[in-house]
C-alpha cells in the first residue's frame, strides 16, 4: 500500500491519504480479483476502485473468463441473470400474480362501498330502508320505553325507536346483560338462536 503524503503551506498540515497503484489494481483485475480484493488491497473503499475502473474502462475490461464471467454466462444467454435481485445466489423470487394491480382491486373495493353507501342513503330518503323498520314486539315497547337519560342501571338498552326522542326497550336485563331476555335472543346470529 502506498502513502501520499502532502504537506500544508506551512508545512504545519498534513493529510496521509491511501492511493491506489493502477497499475497493480489493473493487474490483479486480469488475474480475476474481485473490487472488493483490490479495495482491501489498498485499502480503501469498492466505491473509489469502481470509479476508478469506470473513469479507465481500456486498464478494466469486462471480464470474459474466471468466477465473475461464470456468474454473468449463468443467464439466460443476452447477459441477464435468471436470478432475481435479492434472491439467494442460485434460487429466484417468487412471480407475483395477484390477477391485476393491487390498486385497481383497492379502488373496486372503495366503488363499491362508495355505491352501497349511496343505495343505503337513497332508501333512507325514501323511507324504505330497513333502519327505519320497527319490530312489531317493539312497536309495542314503545310506549313503556324510557329515553336514554331515564334509564336505570338494569333497564334494558335495547332501542326501540328511530327518531328523536330516541326510546329504550327499559325492561329488567337479563343476566349481566346489556338487553332483556327478547331482546339478547335477538342480539344473537339467526343460528345460534335456532341451534
Amino acid at each position: 500500500m502506498g502513502l501520499a503524503i502532502r504537506t500544508g503551506e506551512e508545512g504545519s498540515r498534513m493529510n496521509i491519504r491511501p492511493t491506489v497503484d493502477i497499475n497493480k489494481a489493473a493487474e490483479m483485475w486480469a488475474d480475476d480479483a474481485s473490487i472488493g480484493d483490490i479495495a482491501a488491497h489498498f485499502g480503501v473503499s469498492r466505491g473509489k476502485i469502481s470509479g476508478i475502473m469506470g473513469r479507465d474502462r481500456e486498464r478494466f475490461p469486462q471480464k470474459t473468463k474466471g468466477k465473475m464471467a461464470k456468474n454473468r454466462a449463468a443467464g439466460n444467454g443476452n447477459g441477464v441473470s435468471k436470478v432475481a435481485f435479492g434472491a439467494a445466489p442460485g434460487k429466484s423470487l417468487p412471480t407475483r400474480s395477484n390477477g391485476g394491480h393491487a390498486g385497481h382491486k383497492l379502488f373496486n373495493v372503495h366503488k363499491a362501498r362508495i355505491e352501497a353507501a349511496r343505495r343505503e342513503a337513497a332508501e333512507f330518503q325514501a323511507g324504505t330502508s330497513a333502519y327505519l323498520q320497527i319490530a312489531p314486539d317493539d312497536a309495542l315497547r314503545l310506549e313503556t320505553g324510557k329515553e336514554l337519560m331515564d334509564l336505570a342501571a338494569h333497564d334494558c338498552r335495547w332501542p326501540v325507536s328511530n327518531i328523536s326522542p330516541f326510546r329504550f326497550c327499559a325492561h329488567k336485563q337479563f343476566q349481566g346483560s346489556s338487553y332483556c331476555a327478547h331482546h339478547m335472543l335477538r342480539s344473537l346470529p339467526k343460528e345460534a338462536r335456532e341451534g
